[in-house]
């Protein structure tokens, strides 16, 4: 089996750090190649890009860490590539790796970075007065308790009160290190006795289809208009010639030969707009995906919309249109629904009928997916105050299947 051109796993583990009283503080985020609990990577400076872009563009920060500070290990020439003004002081610690000497460059790099409001930890810390510029600028230190051990992490502890830092143990496997830690004066603590890092999986758009994802955006946001749409749309070569080759469609109805990207955008409004852009958008991202996925998802969103009224949601059939297509969203791009969503700004109304089935615009996808199972009692059920019964939505099930018949022609040309 071929994998979808459309992502790639990306991974990154991430290992809670808590304060003594157990409580998460922040998460120490690490470089994983897969989903095995090892570093495996021959290039440090690598690895920290890497985590950094699948942190912050991949997976997404928040659903790393909930908000909560992400300490990111620095390479010499990461610090000195200024990396970390890529990223919001207040959602990140950076972390100087061990190897790291404190010269001139550094030392000035570290200085910026306190200006600009970002916190520094030093990592697998041991004592020697060189370091002493570096502890001048350090918000935190951490110290491995595997090779720190008995009287000396308190002595450390004490040589380290000066500099009014915050003491971070590491490595802590035994309850026994984690009461030493305490009674020496470690605030904060990190270890497998309290967890193991966590791999979390998330799905990497290639270049080409992430301004797919960009096209959603403007589509679906709420001061859209048809300027800000023919902008987008006119970038992407591909994406003109599906609306002009589907403008022209049986799909369409006969209209007119329609022969410029702004004459089928003023022809169709803004409404329309809305779902054929997204729909055409929806399909380049789905390159690779089988052709079924694509035409459920096209039937799904005729029916929803066909059935607004029945629902009492006559005025809201567009948004019933991209609920019923953005309902697989997540098997097109093998990405959690969660982390899809938090790319496109849909409506809170529309996430949480594609999301959760929930809220008002709900009932007609969930009865599209009870069609699609044949589970007549749930129709009923959905039904049972409408005007409406099962049967009299045959003829609209048959033309939402007819219709995604013919725009399948039109995209596929």
């Amino acid at each position: 089996m071929t994998s979808s051109p459309a992502s790639h796993a990306r991974y990154v583990a991430r290992q809670p750090i808590l304060d003594a009283r157990q409580r998460v503080v922040a998460y120490e985020l690490l470089f994983r190649a897969g989903l095995e609990e090892v570093f495996a990577c021959d290039s440090p400076d690598m690895a920290t890009s890497s985590v950094i872009a699948d942190s912050f563009a991949v997976i997404g920060i928040e659903a790393l860490t909930g908000g909560k500070p992400a300490f990111l290990n620095f390479t010499r020439e990461a610090l000195l590539q200024d990396f970390a003004s890529l990223l919001p002081p207040d959602l990140v610690v950076v972390e100087l790796l061990e190897t790291i000497e404190p010269d001139d460059e550094v030392l000035g790099a570290c200085r910026r970075l306190k200006a600009n409001g970002y916190r520094i930890a030093l990592d697998d810390f041991v004592w020697s007065d060189q370091f002493r510029p570096l502890l001048e600028l350090a918000d935190i230190v951490k110290v491995d308790f595997l090779v720190t051990r008995g009287q000396e992490r308190a002595e450390l502890a004490h040589k380290l009160r000066p500099f009014d830092v915050t003491l971070l143990a590491e490595k802590v496997e035994l309850r026994s290190d984690f009461a030493a830690g305490i009674d020496a004066g470690y605030a904060w603590f990190q270890g497998f006795f309290f967890a193991r890092p966590n791999t979390v999986i998330g799905r990497d758009v290639h270049g080409y289809l992430q301004s797919y994802v960009q096209i959603l955006e403007v589509v679906n946001s709420p001061n859209c208009n048809l300027r800000d749409v023919e902008e987008v749309v006119r970038r992407d070569v591909s994406l003109c010639l599906k609306l002009l080759r589907v403008a022209n469609s049986a799909a369409f109805g006969k209209r007119g030969r329609v022969e410029s990207i702004h004459h089928a955008l003023s022809m169709l409004g803004d409404q329309e707009v809305r779902k054929w852009v997204a729909l055409l958008t929806l399909a380049g991202l789905a390159q690779g995906k089988p052709a079924e996925l694509i035409r459920t998802t096209l039937v799904r969103a005729r029916f929803c919309e066909e059935i607004a009224d029945q629902f009492g949601l006559g005025a809201r059939s567009t948004d019933l249109f991209l609920v019923g297509l953005f309902s697989l969203l997540d098997a097109v791009l093998d990405r959690p629904m969660q982390d899809v969503l938090a790319e496109i700004p849909l409506a809170k109304e529309l996430a949480d009928a594609v999301r959760f089935s929930t809220g008002p615009l709900a009932g007609p996808l969930l009865c599209a997916v009870a069609w699609e199972r044949g589970d007549w009692n749930a129709i009923d059920l959905l039904l049972s105050d409408r005007s409406a019964d099962g049967d009299a939505l045959v003829d609209v099930y048959v033309r939402a299947v007819e219709w995604a018949r013919a725009c399948g022609e039109g995209l596929a040309r």
